[in-house]
Protein backbone atom coordinates (compact mmCIF):
# COMPACT_ATOMS: atom_id res chain seq x y z
CA UNK A 1 0.00 0.00 0.00
CA UNK A 2 2.81 2.42 0.92
CA UNK A 3 4.57 1.76 -2.38
CA UNK A 4 1.38 2.38 -4.34
CA UNK A 5 0.61 5.61 -2.49
CA UNK A 6 4.15 6.88 -3.04
CA UNK A 7 3.65 6.17 -6.75
CA UNK A 8 0.50 8.31 -6.69
CA UNK A 9 2.26 11.17 -4.91
CA UNK A 10 5.25 11.12 -7.28
CA UNK A 11 3.73 10.14 -10.64
CA UNK A 12 0.10 11.26 -10.82
CA UNK A 13 -0.88 13.85 -8.18
CA UNK A 14 1.73 16.41 -9.39
CA UNK A 15 -0.23 16.69 -12.64
CA UNK A 16 -2.62 18.97 -10.73
CA UNK A 17 0.18 21.56 -10.86
CA UNK A 18 0.89 20.78 -14.53
CA UNK A 19 -2.78 21.43 -15.32
CA UNK A 20 -2.81 24.63 -13.25
CA UNK A 21 0.23 25.97 -15.13
CA UNK A 22 -0.87 24.89 -18.63
CA UNK A 23 -1.32 27.78 -21.06
CA UNK A 24 -3.43 26.14 -23.75
CA UNK A 25 -3.37 28.93 -26.33
CA UNK A 26 0.43 29.19 -26.18
CA UNK A 27 1.10 25.46 -26.25
CA UNK A 28 -1.59 23.79 -28.35
CA UNK A 29 0.58 23.67 -31.50
CA UNK A 30 3.39 22.03 -29.56
CA UNK A 31 0.94 19.58 -27.94
CA UNK A 32 -0.46 18.73 -31.37
CA UNK A 33 3.03 18.11 -32.78
CA UNK A 34 3.87 15.85 -29.83
CA UNK A 35 0.54 14.01 -30.22
CA UNK A 36 1.12 13.47 -33.94
CA UNK A 37 4.67 12.28 -33.24
CA UNK A 38 3.30 9.83 -30.66
CA UNK A 39 0.74 8.45 -33.11
CA UNK A 40 3.32 8.12 -35.91
CA UNK A 41 5.67 6.29 -33.54
CA UNK A 42 2.92 3.82 -32.60
CA UNK A 43 1.97 3.28 -36.26
CA UNK A 44 5.62 2.42 -37.01
CA UNK A 45 5.67 0.08 -34.00
CA UNK A 46 2.48 -1.63 -35.20
CA UNK A 47 4.06 -2.36 -38.58
CA UNK A 48 7.29 -3.45 -36.90
CA UNK A 49 5.54 -5.98 -34.66
CA UNK A 50 3.39 -7.05 -37.61
CA UNK A 51 6.54 -8.31 -39.32
CA UNK A 52 7.80 -10.19 -36.28
CA UNK A 53 7.29 -13.99 -36.05
CA UNK A 54 4.76 -13.66 -33.20
CA UNK A 55 2.78 -11.00 -35.06
CA UNK A 56 0.41 -8.52 -33.43
CA UNK A 57 -1.72 -9.21 -30.39
CA UNK A 58 -5.46 -9.41 -31.08
CA UNK A 59 -6.12 -7.14 -28.13
CA UNK A 60 -3.85 -4.44 -26.68
CA UNK A 61 -5.77 -2.38 -24.14
CA UNK A 62 -2.73 -0.77 -22.49
CA UNK A 63 -1.40 0.57 -25.81
CA UNK A 64 -4.86 1.82 -26.81
CA UNK A 65 -5.35 3.77 -23.59
CA UNK A 66 -1.77 5.03 -23.75
CA UNK A 67 -2.36 6.52 -27.20
CA UNK A 68 -5.89 7.79 -26.37
CA UNK A 69 -4.85 11.27 -25.09
CA UNK A 70 -2.85 11.88 -28.27
CA UNK A 71 -5.74 10.73 -30.49
CA UNK A 72 -8.20 12.93 -28.58
CA UNK A 73 -5.92 15.98 -28.75
CA UNK A 74 -5.38 15.56 -32.50
CA UNK A 75 -9.17 15.49 -32.88
CA UNK A 76 -9.53 18.54 -30.60
CA UNK A 77 -6.91 20.41 -32.66
CA UNK A 78 -8.64 19.56 -35.94
CA UNK A 79 -11.98 20.81 -34.57
CA UNK A 80 -10.58 24.08 -33.21
CA UNK A 81 -8.14 24.92 -36.03
CA UNK A 82 -8.66 25.21 -39.77
CA UNK A 83 -6.85 22.94 -42.20
CA UNK A 84 -7.86 19.75 -43.97
CA UNK A 85 -4.46 18.22 -43.23
CA UNK A 86 -5.41 18.02 -39.54
CA UNK A 87 -8.25 15.65 -40.45
CA UNK A 88 -5.80 13.24 -42.13
CA UNK A 89 -4.16 13.01 -38.71
CA UNK A 90 -7.56 12.31 -37.14
CA UNK A 91 -8.29 9.51 -39.62
CA UNK A 92 -4.88 7.90 -39.11
CA UNK A 93 -5.22 8.18 -35.31
CA UNK A 94 -8.67 6.57 -35.21
CA UNK A 95 -7.53 3.73 -37.47
CA UNK A 96 -4.57 3.18 -35.15
CA UNK A 97 -6.95 3.07 -32.19
CA UNK A 98 -9.13 0.52 -33.98
CA UNK A 99 -6.08 -1.64 -34.72
CA UNK A 100 -5.58 -2.26 -30.99
CA UNK A 101 -8.90 -4.12 -30.83
CA UNK A 102 -10.35 -2.56 -27.67
CA UNK A 103 -13.66 -0.74 -27.25
CA UNK A 104 -13.10 1.56 -24.26
CA UNK A 105 -10.81 4.17 -25.89
CA UNK A 106 -13.08 4.28 -28.93
CA UNK A 107 -16.09 4.98 -26.70
CA UNK A 108 -14.17 7.85 -25.06
CA UNK A 109 -13.59 9.40 -28.49
CA UNK A 110 -17.26 8.93 -29.45
CA UNK A 111 -18.44 10.64 -26.23
CA UNK A 112 -16.05 13.52 -26.95
CA UNK A 113 -17.46 13.91 -30.48
CA UNK A 114 -21.08 13.80 -29.24
CA UNK A 115 -20.31 16.54 -26.71
CA UNK A 116 -18.67 18.68 -29.41
CA UNK A 117 -21.70 18.29 -31.69
CA UNK A 118 -24.06 19.32 -28.88
CA UNK A 119 -21.87 22.35 -28.08
CA UNK A 120 -21.67 23.39 -31.74
CA UNK A 121 -25.43 23.08 -32.10
CA UNK A 122 -26.16 25.36 -29.14
CA UNK A 123 -23.43 27.80 -30.23
CA UNK A 124 -25.26 28.57 -33.48
CA UNK A 125 -27.28 31.74 -33.02
CA UNK A 126 -29.26 31.58 -36.25
CA UNK A 127 -32.40 29.45 -35.97
CA UNK A 128 -32.15 28.56 -39.66
CA UNK A 129 -28.54 27.41 -39.38
CA UNK A 130 -29.29 25.47 -36.20
CA UNK A 131 -32.20 23.74 -37.95
CA UNK A 132 -29.92 22.90 -40.90
CA UNK A 133 -27.30 21.51 -38.50
CA UNK A 134 -29.96 19.37 -36.77
CA UNK A 135 -31.17 18.18 -40.17
CA UNK A 136 -27.66 17.02 -41.08
CA UNK A 137 -27.22 15.25 -37.72
CA UNK A 138 -30.66 13.67 -38.09
CA UNK A 139 -29.77 12.47 -41.59
CA UNK A 140 -26.55 10.90 -40.34
CA UNK A 141 -28.40 9.19 -37.48
CA UNK A 142 -31.01 7.89 -39.91
CA UNK A 143 -28.36 6.27 -42.11
CA UNK A 144 -26.59 4.84 -39.06
CA UNK A 145 -29.71 3.40 -37.42
CA UNK A 146 -32.00 2.46 -40.31
CA UNK A 147 -29.59 1.40 -43.06
CA UNK A 148 -26.76 -1.10 -43.37
CA UNK A 149 -24.14 1.55 -44.06
CA UNK A 150 -22.29 0.97 -40.76
CA UNK A 151 -22.34 -2.80 -41.24
CA UNK A 152 -20.99 -2.40 -44.77
CA UNK A 153 -18.29 -0.02 -43.56
CA UNK A 154 -17.28 -2.43 -40.82
CA UNK A 155 -17.20 -5.34 -43.29
CA UNK A 156 -14.85 -3.32 -45.51
CA UNK A 157 -12.62 -2.36 -42.56
CA UNK A 158 -12.66 -5.95 -41.31
CA UNK A 159 -11.40 -7.16 -44.70
CA UNK A 160 -8.80 -4.37 -44.89
CA UNK A 161 -7.46 -4.99 -41.38
CA UNK A 162 -7.40 -8.76 -42.00
CA UNK A 163 -5.40 -8.22 -45.17
CA UNK A 164 -2.94 -5.96 -43.35
CA UNK A 165 -2.69 -8.31 -40.37
CA UNK A 166 -4.16 -5.91 -37.79
CA UNK A 167 -6.69 -6.82 -35.09
CA UNK A 168 -10.27 -7.13 -36.34
CA UNK A 169 -11.71 -7.70 -32.86
CA UNK A 170 -13.74 -4.47 -32.79
CA UNK A 171 -15.37 -5.13 -36.16
CA UNK A 172 -16.09 -8.78 -35.37
CA UNK A 173 -17.68 -7.88 -32.02
CA UNK A 174 -19.89 -5.29 -33.71
CA UNK A 175 -20.89 -7.58 -36.57
CA UNK A 176 -21.55 -10.47 -34.16
CA UNK A 177 -23.57 -8.10 -31.92
CA UNK A 178 -21.34 -8.80 -28.91
CA UNK A 179 -20.00 -5.25 -28.69
CA UNK A 180 -21.78 -4.68 -25.34
CA UNK A 181 -20.26 -7.75 -23.67
CA UNK A 182 -18.85 -6.62 -20.31
CA UNK A 183 -15.78 -8.93 -20.45
CA UNK A 184 -16.20 -9.98 -16.83
CA UNK A 185 -16.60 -6.48 -15.40
CA UNK A 186 -20.05 -7.38 -14.09
CA UNK A 187 -18.55 -10.04 -11.82
CA UNK A 188 -15.93 -7.58 -10.58
CA UNK A 189 -18.63 -4.99 -9.87
CA UNK A 190 -20.73 -7.51 -7.94
CA UNK A 191 -17.81 -8.48 -5.71
CA UNK A 192 -16.93 -4.85 -5.00
CA UNK A 193 -20.54 -3.88 -4.29
CA UNK A 194 -20.86 -6.81 -1.93
CA UNK A 195 -17.90 -5.39 -0.01
CA UNK A 196 -19.47 -1.92 -0.04
CA UNK A 197 -22.73 -3.27 1.36
CA UNK A 198 -20.85 -4.71 4.33
CA UNK A 199 -19.28 -1.37 5.26
CA UNK A 200 -21.23 1.28 3.38
CA UNK A 201 -20.72 4.10 5.86
CA UNK A 202 -16.94 4.25 6.23
CA UNK A 203 -15.49 2.04 3.49
CA UNK A 204 -12.13 0.30 3.76
CA UNK A 205 -9.68 3.13 3.13
CA UNK A 206 -7.69 4.00 0.02
CA UNK A 207 -7.51 1.02 -2.39
CA UNK A 208 -10.24 -0.70 -0.37
CA UNK A 209 -11.56 -2.37 -3.53
CA UNK A 210 -8.33 -4.42 -3.69
CA UNK A 211 -9.67 -6.41 -0.72
CA UNK A 212 -12.30 -7.95 -3.00
CA UNK A 213 -10.74 -8.06 -6.49
CA UNK A 214 -7.17 -8.72 -7.67
CA UNK A 215 -6.68 -5.37 -9.41
CA UNK A 216 -9.28 -2.59 -9.10
CA UNK A 217 -13.02 -2.01 -9.35
CA UNK A 218 -13.08 -0.90 -13.03
CA UNK A 219 -15.57 1.76 -11.94
CA UNK A 220 -14.55 5.04 -10.31
CA UNK A 221 -17.78 5.38 -8.31
CA UNK A 222 -17.55 1.86 -6.86
CA UNK A 223 -13.87 2.39 -6.11
CA UNK A 224 -14.62 5.60 -4.20
CA UNK A 225 -17.47 3.94 -2.30
CA UNK A 226 -15.26 1.02 -1.34
CA UNK A 227 -12.47 3.35 -0.21
CA UNK A 228 -14.36 6.13 1.57
CA UNK A 229 -17.91 4.89 2.10
CA UNK A 230 -21.02 5.71 0.12
CA UNK A 231 -21.54 9.26 1.49
CA UNK A 232 -17.99 10.63 1.21
CA UNK A 233 -17.34 8.59 -1.95
CA UNK A 234 -20.41 10.07 -3.65
CA UNK A 235 -19.40 13.60 -2.62
CA UNK A 236 -15.89 13.09 -4.00
CA UNK A 237 -17.29 11.75 -7.27
CA UNK A 238 -19.72 14.68 -7.50
CA UNK A 239 -16.81 17.10 -6.97
CA UNK A 240 -14.84 15.46 -9.80
CA UNK A 241 -17.85 15.88 -12.13
CA UNK A 242 -19.01 19.33 -11.02
CA UNK A 243 -15.57 21.00 -11.04
CA UNK A 244 -14.85 20.64 -14.80
CA UNK A 245 -18.49 21.30 -15.72
CA UNK A 246 -18.39 24.53 -13.72
CA UNK A 247 -15.12 25.46 -15.46
CA UNK A 248 -16.75 24.82 -18.86
CA UNK A 249 -19.68 27.06 -17.91
CA UNK A 250 -17.49 29.81 -16.47
CA UNK A 251 -14.94 30.21 -19.26
CA UNK A 252 -15.88 32.24 -22.33
CA UNK A 253 -13.10 30.68 -24.39
CA UNK A 254 -14.51 28.00 -26.69
CA UNK A 255 -11.15 26.22 -26.95
CA UNK A 256 -10.93 25.94 -23.19
CA UNK A 257 -14.48 24.55 -23.07
CA UNK A 258 -13.67 21.86 -25.64
CA UNK A 259 -10.31 21.05 -24.06
CA UNK A 260 -11.91 20.46 -20.65
CA UNK A 261 -14.63 18.34 -22.27
CA UNK A 262 -11.90 16.36 -24.03
CA UNK A 263 -10.20 15.70 -20.68
CA UNK A 264 -13.51 14.63 -19.15
CA UNK A 265 -14.12 12.23 -22.05
CA UNK A 266 -10.75 10.50 -21.79
CA UNK A 267 -10.69 10.32 -17.99
CA UNK A 268 -14.13 10.05 -16.40
CA UNK A 269 -15.55 7.88 -19.19
CA UNK A 270 -12.42 5.71 -19.07
CA UNK A 271 -12.62 5.33 -15.30
CA UNK A 272 -16.05 3.70 -15.60
CA UNK A 273 -14.44 0.93 -17.65
CA UNK A 274 -10.78 0.64 -16.77
CA UNK A 275 -7.89 1.86 -14.62
CA UNK A 276 -7.97 3.45 -11.16
CA UNK A 277 -8.37 7.14 -10.45
CA UNK A 278 -5.18 6.94 -8.36
CA UNK A 279 -3.08 6.26 -11.47
CA UNK A 280 -4.93 8.45 -13.96
CA UNK A 281 -2.60 11.39 -14.65
CA UNK A 282 -5.10 13.07 -16.98
CA UNK A 283 -7.67 13.15 -14.17
CA UNK A 284 -5.33 15.20 -12.02
CA UNK A 285 -4.41 17.35 -15.03
CA UNK A 286 -8.13 18.00 -15.62
CA UNK A 287 -8.62 18.99 -11.97
CA UNK A 288 -5.65 21.36 -12.07
CA UNK A 289 -6.68 22.94 -15.38
CA UNK A 290 -10.30 23.36 -14.23
CA UNK A 291 -9.17 25.06 -11.03
CA UNK A 292 -6.97 27.42 -13.05
CA UNK A 293 -9.88 28.32 -15.35
CA UNK A 294 -12.21 28.95 -12.40
CA UNK A 295 -9.65 31.20 -10.71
Amino acid sequence: LLNELSRVLVETAPFIFVGSALMLENNEKLLNVLSVANVITHIILQFYYLNQPEGLADYNMSAAYYILPSVAFILYYAITNKGWFNWIGVAASVLLLLSYGTRGPLLCVIIFVIGVLVYKMFSIKSVALRSFFLLIIGGILYFVVFTDIINELFYLLDELFTELGFSTRIFEMFLEESITNDSGRGNIANRVLQGVSENALFGYGVMGDRNFVPSYAHNILYELWCSFGVIIGTLLFAAVIVLPIYAIIKTKNSKEKLFIWMLMSITIVKLFMSSSYLYETNLFLMIGYSLAVIR
